[in-house]
């Protein structure tokens, strides 16, 4: 928690590092899976041991999506990382890219990978070798796996059927590998074992042979003995003999299984090492493309391949014959390529960042002040026949990159001869200055310190503290708040705020260092007084002669969070502390703050653009309101009298325990500051679907290591019996292929319960038409010659 990382009671099932802004710090990605009130969390490298968390300001949280693994990958080869996450059930994939500005934008819809099934795993790699990371991404058998074709252009193609590697088993981690050494990247997954007898897989890629987009399986009932139950699997080569090996962790009483590769074959291969000196240190998130042969591979280097795995930090090839490889550049994230050529197969090398280039080049620079954009940086060349040419990623063409604002730049230097090198400068803002306070409490009432340390800026400083002191460090302090404002050379301002305490006294108020406030909310943070047990605010418009009372913070507690307040309006407020046993302190003096302005955006109850459901649940979705504190539903079942209401913290909702076969009706309402809106005029519909056949308790399935599976996915198990629809997902048709050819009732729903088709069939299978159906999730329902009904759902992209 010192780290800025937060001890959370939270369902955390995975969790990936990546510099997603390519400042050489690795960040962590945290994914909760849980549909309450968690969402995921992504924490910046501060590069000083802390974190912060960025999670809104970056918009990555993803609402309250069931999250199971999260990838940073590069999905459009513009140098910066994106973000991938597989979520469970109801809740579509999520596809983050990265703006190269510290914020993502979700691209899930018109990226066509947000795809909606029981998502447990992503996997990337390039499986036809055209430059773009694909992803596969596991499930259970609803539908099967997908694999999702990179297409280069920010979308991607589901060609999981055609592939042939859906699977329709409860899969959990996949992960590419070359298992041939013959240049095109296979597949390993891993499988819980269930009452089918269900294997791991082993998919092997066939595009290099065939150039088709296709897999087989050599081993259809799995490897030879593979039949523990695993979650999770790792790719290495063990004894370094130029084959990839498995490691498969397996659960309960399964040991580990350690698959050596005893491929037959004369295939070469090479390997390579990173180490980052301007990028992280790792090197991860750096992109390898080798020549081989006449042909083009490209592998990529990630902390966090796969759910719960980590493959070898060697990047590895396999080049088929190829006797040369002809030529690999590496693709830092900093900016900077490395080029090697020529070198010899099966063998490993080391690369470290930019020893490639033959001229060194030193970088001075100017920095920025103020937030401005007068930072220079200066090219200066160690070696080579001159003249130069200069090219920075500033755009600027001469050995001095001008009008730099805070951020990194490369600068690509070539001599006379061709040769070349590379540079790097790293523009901070100096104008940013930062105030770090250490403080020696004060023993009784006297004797307090507040030692400064001005970080940034340009020198000389003046110092003005809240008790008119001008020195850098001030003492003999009674106990309280002291506030100081640092101007430097520039005029630029820096403040900070301290509290000091009493070592002795027995008991005092809190004293705020930052206040944070919304147009609704302030939170109150201080450093914790040494003996508090608890401690609570009173607080009040400016003017007003009421006190209001603030929840009370709990002994450990660093801050409180106030709500109801009034945008733009000045507030005043006191502190007060209760210590050890029932010493209270008095109230503090008062402190001041302004809360924020609206946005403009117009606080009204809440419109749905998402609704889906299944026989005892509901998913609904829409817009968040940045001026909204809570959203609010209240629903039924048609005709019922008694409304239940629920309230959500983001812009999602899951409603549980409903009825099966049953019409629901929901209104809205929006909590902006104090006050709700008025339950929506407009009043929307959903339908439940049918309950699930009883599952026999003898000779039945086994129970499943997923305890919180939902009764629509037991309900489309018990249907794999009873019909197969596929492809799923689908875009021009979906086909319909029954159990047996009696008398089949096909009803199809939408995810409102609205039905939209209804279809007697003999035959052994139904094409059915999606041409004219918008996209989304769907539901079919089969009921046979016996009556007996059996419901899937299915996908239309």
């Amino acid at each position: 928690a010192m780290a800025g990382i937060p001890v959370r009671n939270d369902w955390t099932w995975g969790a990936t590092w990546g510099d997603y802004n390519n400042d050489g710090l690795l960040d962590l990605y945290v994914c909760n899976r849980h549909n309450a009130v968690n969402s995921n969390y992504l924490y910046r490298n501060n590069g000083n041991g802390t974190f912060t968390d960025v999670t809104r300001k970056a918009g990555v949280s993803d609402g309250t999506q069931l999250t199971f693994q999260a990838n940073f990958v590069d999905i459009n080869n513009d140098g910066w990382l994106d973000l991938y996450l597989a979520n469970d059930r109801l809740y579509g994939n999520t596809l983050f890219r990265n703006n190269g500005d510290g914020t993502f934008t979700d691209i899930s819809t018109s990226s066509a990978a947000g795809i909606t099934i029981d998502a447990m795993n992503t996997a990337a790699g390039d499986f036809n070798n055209d430059g773009f990371f694909d992803l596969y991404v596991t499930n259970t058998p609803n539908g099967g796996n997908v694999l999702l074709r990179n297409n280069g252009d920010e979308t991607f193609s589901d060609i999981s059927a055609s592939a042939g590697v859906q699977g329709f088993n409860f899969f959990w981690a996949g992960n590419f590998f070359d298992i041939e050494n013959d240049g095109d990247e296979d597949l390993y997954v891993s499988c819980m074992k269930d009452f089918t007898g269900s294997q791991n897989k082993v998919y092997v890629n066939q595009f290099v042979e065939t150039g088709m987009e296709v897999f087989t399986e050599p081993y259809v009932n799995g490897l030879p003995g593979d039949t523990a139950q695993s979650y999770a699997n790792a790719i290495f080569d063990f004894n370094d003999d130029g084959k990839l090996d498995i490691i498969v962790p397996n659960n309960g009483s399964d040991t580990i299984h350690l698959w050596e590769n005893i491929v037959s074959n004369s295939n070469n291969w090479v390997k390579f090492t990173v180490e980052g000196t301007v990028s992280n240190r790792d090197g991860y998130g750096t992109r390898v493309e080798i020549w081989a042969g006449g042909k083009h591979y490209v592998r990529g280097h990630y902390c966090g391949d796969a759910y719960l795995n980590q493959n070898s930090e060697k990047i590895h090839f396999g080049i088929g014959t190829a006797s040369m490889v002809d030529s690999v550049a590496i693709h830092w994230l900093s900016g900077i390529t490395d080029v090697l050529t020529d070198l010899s197969p099966n063998q490993t090398y080391n690369v470290v960042e930019n020893s490639t280039n033959p001229i060194p080049v030193n970088v001075n620079v100017v920095h920025a002040d103020c937030h401005g954009s007068d930072g220079e940086a200066t090219a200066t060349p160690g070696g080579g026949v001159g003249p130069y040419t200069y090219e920075w990623t500033s755009g600027d063409m001469t050995a001095t990159a001008t009008s730099l604002a805070e951020g990194n730049y490369l600068v690509t230097v070539t001599d006379s001869n061709g040769d070349r090198g590379i540079g790097f400068a790293s523009i901070n803002n100096i104008g940013v200055i930062t105030c770090d306070i250490a403080v020696t409490m004060s023993t009784n009432g006297v004797g307090g310190a507040a030692d400064l340390t001005v970080t940034g800026g340009k020198a000389p400083f003046t110092y003005s503290w809240s008790n008119s002191a001008t020195t850098e460090d001030i003492s003999g302090l009674a106990p309280g708040a002291y506030e100081v404002v640092v101007v430097d050379d520039n005029l630029c301002e820096g403040r900070g705020i301290v509290g000091v305490y009493d070592n002795v006294a027995p008991c005092m108020p809190i004293i705020p260092t930052e206040t944070v406030v919304t147009a609704y909310t302030a939170t109150l943070k201080w450093d914790v007084p040494p003996t508090a047990d608890a401690s609570r605010a009173r607080y009040r418009e400016v003017g007003s002669p009421t006190w209001l009372i603030s929840p009370a913070a709990r002994d450990t507690d660093s801050e409180l969070t106030i709500e109801g307040l009034t945008p733009d309006t000045e507030y005043e407020y006191q502190t007060k502390t209760r210590c050890d046993g029932p010493v209270i302190s008095g109230f503090s003096a008062s402190y001041f703050f302004r809360t924020a302005q609206l946005s403009g955006l117009p606080c009204d109850s809440w419109i749905p653009h998402t609704i889906a459901s299944d026989h005892d649940s509901a998913v609904i979705e829409w817009t968040d309101n940045q001026d909204a504190d809570r959203y609010r539903i209240r629903y039924r079942i048609i005709g019922d009298p008694i409304w239940k209401e629920q309230v959500a913290l983001w812009a999602m909702v899951t409603l549980g325990n409903l009825t099966p076969s049953s019409m629901y009706e929901f209104q809205s309402a929006t909590l902006c500051g104090a006050t709700w809106t008025e339950w929506s005029v407009t009043t929307w519909n959903f339908t439940t679907t049918m309950a699930p056949p009883a599952m026999a308790q003898a000779g039945g399935p086994a129970e499943t290591d997923r305890e919180d599976r939902s009764a629509l996915e037991q309900l489309e198990e018990s249907a794999e019996a009873s019909f197969k629809l596929f492809p799923n997902p689908a875009r021009e048709s979906i086909t319909i292929e029954f159990a047996g050819s009696d008398n089949n009732a096909v009803t199809v729903r939408n995810a409102n319960g609205q039905v939209i088709r209804l279809i007697n069939s003999t035959l052994g299978s139904y094409s059915l038409d999606l041409s004219e159906l918008p996209t989304g999730m769907y539901f079919v329902t089969v009921v046979d010659a016996n009556g007996m009904p059996s419901t899937q759902r299915f996908i239309k992209n």
